[in-house]
């Protein structure tokens, strides 16, 4: 009896969409493997494909390249700013510094010491740059990891929808044979005809989807076209190590500015309003100039040409300057400098304390995140099942082989829901790493950590 019902009929679509099940499951085995267990999934170890673009996205992608440039400029600044503690050259040669005594040092203290610390405050200028431009590329990097997730989720979606359309035109052309046969009354033809506009309204449109998001990577990465077979169309189960979660949060408590670009510059603002007081401190106090040289010429004390005489004269000289009284400007100054000096003790603490509830806030909703793709990983494991025994029954003969059409649909739909929760794992995780410093994307960013 079941080799009679298999010899009897197997419609072509069915055929057609065991093949697409069966490729889809080949595709989803060749996806690369996700890393060990104990380490944190980051996409680009799941996807290698996105290692280079991440690079690329930091090195030539417009966001970025602007905030290297800022960078860039204020380097120069720091050597603009240093050149005025360094010897002038021009027609002459002159070299000056001055020096000053404090009744409660013994030693006398060089003047210049306001523009080693204007030197210092632009050297803290570029380095606050620095950390800006690290902060763009640490938003730029989980903006493209991201958004390259979902890019892979769209592509699944599409898959679907190209599978859903397909099986649509085959059930309107059965539906045509058999109103021909005479088996089915003419009306049914247009609830045929609706579900093959329905499919193709919503291929088309999970086309667009994914050539935008395509499109949106290309352009936040800087890079080339994609090829669209580039792109994966699973995103595998991802393992989950709270324990190690726990252990990267007791790092970062241990020493919270660590690698976090926010906190440092932050720090760095303070520190460069404290220079500044040091500048505004010296307005006032006398500075002192000496001068010495020699100059050589010839002379004549008669008119003639012939009575000339070589002249050297050596001179030297002391130059005082000082500012005694402006008004109480300079005092004002420094009150006003230690005001915003104890202002930006306050934006730093709570900068400090905003950090540490985000990254808290960030490990509960890792964990909800994780419970939520259990639960969707669960539901799939179910339809998975549903899948293979419809497809033991067919091969037996217990059902009809249109039956797995549904299944598989409703499967796949599963499955994209599973992929969009993985995905969601894999992007919170990756925001509590770049923010306690630990995003190994960031690496070339900085030479060293702040």
């Amino acid at each position: 009896m079941v080799d009679a019902f298999i010899r009897v009929h197997v419609p072509p679509y069915v055929v057609r969409g065991v093949l697409c099940l069966l490729i889809f499951f080949e595709a989803a085995a060749q996806e690369p493997s996700q890393p060990a267990p104990g380490s944190i999934p980051l996409a680009e170890k799941v996807f290698p494909q996105l290692a280079p673009l991440l690079q690329k996205a930091i090195e030539q992608s417009p966001r970025g390249m602007a905030a290297n440039l800022e960078f860039l400029i204020a380097r120069e600044n720091v050597q603009m700013a240093r050149a005025r503690t360094l010897p002038q050259a021009g027609g002459y040669l002159t070299y000056s510094y001055a020096r000053d005594r404090r009744v409660d040092r013994p030693d006398a203290l060089l003047a210049d010491r306001a523009l080693k610390a204007g030197t210092q405050l632009s050297e803290m200028a570029a380095r606050a740059s620095e950390n800006n431009f690290a902060e763009v590329c640490r938003l730029l990097v989980l903006e493209i990891r991201a958004s390259y997730l979902r890019l892979i989720v769209l592509k699944a979606s599409k898959e679907r929808a190209a599978y859903a359309f397909r099986l649509a035109e085959e059930e309107e052309r059965r539906v045509q044979d058999q109103i021909k046969a005479g088996s089915l009354p003419p009306a049914t033809i247009l609830e045929a005809g609706n579900k093959v506009k329905q499919a193709r309204l919503d291929l088309d449109r999970a086309e667009e989807e994914f050539r935008f998001a395509k499109v949106s990577v290309e352009r936040l990465a800087g890079s080339d076209a994609i090829p669209d077979e580039a792109i994966p169309l699973l995103i595998p189960r991802v393992d989950y190590s709270e324990e190690q979660i726990q252990l990267l949060a007791g790092l970062f408590r241990s020493d919270p500015e660590k690698g976090n670009y926010r906190l440092a510059s932050t720090q760095l603002r303070l520190d460069q309003e404290r220079l500044n007081y040091q500048i505004i401190d010296k307005t006032l106090r006398p500075k002192f100039n000496a001068v010495t040289g020699v100059m050589q010429d010839e002379v004549s004390y008669t008119g003639s040409p012939a009575d000339r005489a070589r002249t050297q004269s050596l001179y030297g000289g002391l130059n005082i300057t000082w500012n005694i009284f402006d008004g109480f400007s300079t005092p004002a100054q420094r009150r006003a400098s230690r005001l915003r000096q104890r202002q930006l003790e306050e934006e730093r603490d709570d900068r400090r304390r905003e950090i540490s509830e985000a990254v808290q806030s960030q490990m509960r909703q890792i964990n909800f995140s994780a419970r939520s793709m259990a639960l969707s990983e669960s539901n799939l494991d179910q339809y998975n099942l549903f899948v293979k025994k419809k497809a033991d029954d067919i091969a037996f003969g217990a059902s009809a082989p249109s039956e797995l059409d549904g299944i598989t649909i409703a499967r796949d739909a599963v499955l994209i829901q599973a992929m969009i929760q993985r995905s969601d794992l894999m992007v919170r995780m990756a925001e509590f790493l770049s923010t306690i410093g630990r995003d190994p994307a960031l690496a070339s960013v900085l030479p060293t950590l702040p």
